[in-house]
């Protein structure tokens, strides 16, 4: 008979760092609630509220590499349950989540304190550090789920800040974005914003 030892400092340590694939998504679609200060309406702010359904979406790629590599390992202190070890979907998780802070910071113009460089720099090499130590994975699994993690994320803002800007008043007054009251305050110039909110009005005195 095996035993599960997460009552233990290492083992809870560990349990946190695998709840990183959960937290990542949850704080993103949560921080996307916001209210517009012109108008007063209450919605989602599509840069981040679309980005937790593409995350959602490349989740499922994360599956299926790893149903097709089979890298499966025991778990550290459940030995009886086997994980599928690569990709790392928490080092992926941790990608996702640094490279939106550090990208945001550039999109939104905002510049971060002298202590938050530390805590960014300790997102990245904790989890990593506790995968690799428990060896769960190795460091070059490890470099490479980053990886992915970083070009999925770059690929959702670069898509969207160069080549679906001028489409964002249709996109925000379409379905779903429509039902969930998207808005974006982030990307569009006012211009955009006051386009997107006079096609608003006109659709709803259809």
């Amino acid at each position: 008979m095996s035993y599960c030892f997460y009552t233990t400092t290492s083992g809870q340590v560990y349990a946190a760092v695998s709840f990183i694939n959960w937290i990542v998504p949850l704080f993103i679609s949560a921080a996307s609630f916001v209210k517009d200060q012109k108008t007063g309406r209450v919605g989602k702010q599509f840069t981040l509220f679309a980005f937790g359904w593409y995350l959602f979406i490349c989740q499922f790629f994360i599956y299926a590499l790893q149903t097709a590599l089979r890298v499966q390992r025991p778990d550290p202190f459940c030995p009886s349950m086997m994980t599928d070890g690569f990709p790392s979907s928490a080092a992926y998780h941790v990608a996702v989540g640094g490279t939106t802070v550090i990208v945001l910071s550039w999109l939104l113009e905002f510049s971060f304190s002298l202590f938050t460089y530390p805590l960014i720099l300790a997102w990245w090499i904790g989890p990593s550090f506790v995968l690799v130590w428990m060896q769960f994975n190795v460091w070059q699994e490890i470099l490479i789920s980053l990886s992915m993690g970083i070009v999925v994320t770059l690929l959702y803002f670069i898509t969207l800040k160069y080549y679906l800007i001028e489409l964002m008043p249709y996109i925000l007054n379409q379905a779903p974005w429509n039902y969930f009251y998207c808005i974006d305050t982030w990307l569009q110039d006012e211009h955009g914003q006051e386009k997107t909110e006079r096609l608003r009005i006109m659709l709803e005195q259809r």
